[in-house]
């Protein structure tokens, strides 16, 4: 029988974790363009709050499944809207959503998302492995056995933390070892990362860098001097959206949803909003037909692969709905072709999440109802916030988005689909390509064999250059190296590499925040100063709580 979780301190909890994620995440997601799944961070953290409380184990898994929505709920945000502030940038007529506006949306979709798959559940929690939730309630269970585990968590969020806040200040443009081609970031968050994505996809995202970078960039260089660049980064931007639809198109046929009754009224509200801001009634009608698919499959995708490709998913419902209008002569805004795109990717995000949640759920035995409970208070929170994160991120960083430093690929990937790539030939050449090796993937997973190589990391990687691949691939060599020689060190890895990236994810929003409000050159050395003690004191603190 399901054990209640749900209690006033797990949902405080899940709250200020979910908005520590929502933080970080962003942060996490425009610098290196990949945001893994928070649950393990989550875990560990929420154990740690609760300690005082003395929780039971239904009441951290609450606490963790709503903190991670947070996670999720950012790479929502930041996968798409920062394409329009790029598309500012190039001299395009497209105004900013209204702070209360992208609330709304935000928390309208993320809603519909989740009233969504609650009927999956049944269909998709048993048959499938939902890796992150499965890691999740593994890593659950051992803490309640083995509690010196927290303490490493925590000293690698100190370390990691200390590490970014001095390379910001002293050299945060990376380590130029060949211009414009080999440039490395000392980047900890990514080698957590690379830990994490495990070998193939840490691996594919490092050959990715080394085909576009190291061989088809010089080679272009003889014939497009200047364009060479370019041209290999809409490539990979056409392998990175080929794929994820290939994907959405192998998987309609297995689609059957029933619709709860809670959906319907959440669906008017957002359409009613929607149409206020300007998308046609035919194109609102599409999106939501587009959500009642993807949905589906967001859920199945991250059940079987771990991945869940949101932004395509609203990229990919946005074509269409600009096919039909296309073809019939009707006109849409720019800004109500985004709206689409978030809309689509915050109900995806959120459809992903919730399934690894109830993973967790039926392995611990926590009651289905509770986490849905803490997943609908934290999609509020974290959407109320998070519009305002995303203005202190654009002015924090204002002179790194869309440059080697904070690159946002999935936002520049929404902004070029939509308004047009500087080289649509090498994007549509790639997109085929990502079409065709994902369906060759897919040919093969049904004779029982798997490709090497992921082709969504593969394009990420020819986007992104060497500079991530190259940590990244260090982490999935460690993780391969340790599987292979020590495997009893893998969970005190995965530790390791939630607190880096935690530590580090949040102390680039804590500069940017800086940053925006004022005054970093004159706080520098006393940042650096307190930064260092405060966060070790927090260990000596958290250490004393876990005895």
């Amino acid at each position: 029988m399901d054990k209640p979780g749900l209690s006033v301190s797990s949902i405080i909890i899940a709250i200020l974790l979910a908005l520590f994620l929502a933080a970080s995440s962003s942060y996490i997601a425009l610098k290196i363009g990949a945001m893994p799944w928070p649950i393990i961070f989550s875990v560990l953290m929420s154990f740690i709050l609760l300690k005082l409380f003395r929780p039971s184990i239904h009441n951290v898994n609450v606490a963790q499944a709503g903190a991670s929505i947070g996670g999720l709920l950012a790479s929502a945000f930041v996968f798409v809207i920062p394409g329009m502030w790029l598309l500012q940038q190039q001299g395009r007529d497209i105004p900013d959503f209204p702070i209360w506006a992208l609330a709304t949306l935000g928390l309208l979709g993320g809603l519909l998302g989740l009233i969504l798959s609650v009927p999956l559940r049944k269909r998709f929690v048993d048959r499938l492995p939902f890796p992150s939730g499965k890691a999740g309630a593994a890593v659950l269970k051992t803490v309640f056995d083995k509690r010196k585990w927290v303490y490493l968590l925590l000293l690698a969020l100190v370390l990691a933390g200390m590490f970014a806040m001095v390379r910001d200040i002293y050299f945060p443009a990376g380590l130029v070892l060949i211009a414009p081609i080999l440039v490395l970031y000392p980047m900890p968050l990514a080698i957590g990362v690379g830990y994490i994505l495990g070998k193939r996809s840490s691996l594919s995202w490092f050959f990715g860098a080394v085909i576009g970078w190291l061989i088809l960039i010089p080679v272009l260089q003889d014939y497009y001097p200047q364009q060479s660049i370019g041209i290999v980064q809409n490539l990979g931007m056409g392998l990175l959206l080929g794929s994820g639809l290939a994907f959405v198109f192998s998987s309609i046929r297995k689609m059957r949803l029933s619709i709860p009754w809670q959906a319907w009224p959440i669906a008017a509200a957002l359409a009613a909003v929607m149409i206020f801001l300007g998308v046609p009634i035919i194109a609102v009608a599409i999106t939501f037909l587009g959500i009642y698919i993807t949905v589906q499959i967001a859920a199945r995708m991250t059940g079987e692969t771990n991945i869940d490709p949101l932004e395509q998913f609203g990229i990919f419902v946005a074509l269409f709905i600009l096919l039909v209008f296309g073809l019939t002569s009707m006109n849409i805004t720019l800004s109500a072709t985004f709206m689409i795109v978030f809309v689509v990717a915050v109900a995806t995000a959120i459809a992903g999440d919730i399934g690894h949640d109830f993973k967790s759920a039926r392995i611990i035995g926590t009651r289905t109802k509770d986490i849905i409970i803490v997943d609908i208070i934290t999609v509020v929170a974290a959407a109320l916030v998070l519009p305002f994160i995303l203005r202190i991120i654009r002015t924090g960083f204002a002179s790194e988005l869309f440059t080697d430093m904070m690159p946002a690929p999935q936002a520049q990937l929404v902004a070029g689909t939509i308004a047009g790539f500087a080289h649509p030939n090498a994007f549509i050449i790639g997109m085929l390509l990502g079409i065709a090796f994902e369906l060759v993937n897919i040919i093969a997973l049904k004779q029982g064999l798997r490709l090497r190589l992921a082709v969504m990391p593969l394009g990420i990687g020819m986007f992104l250059g060497m500079g991530l691949a190259i940590p990244l691939a260090i982490g999935g060599l460690l993780y391969m190296s340790v599987r292979r020689w020590k495997p009893s060190f893998t969970y005190p890895g995965l530790i390791l590499a939630a607190g880096i990236m935690g530590g580090e994810g949040i102390t680039g929003f804590i500069s940017a925040a800086l940053y925006a409000f004022g005054g970093m050159a004159m706080m520098t050395s006393k940042l650096v100063m307190f930064g260092m003690f405060g966060l070790l004191l927090m260990v000596v603190l958290m250490k004393r709580l876990i005895r």
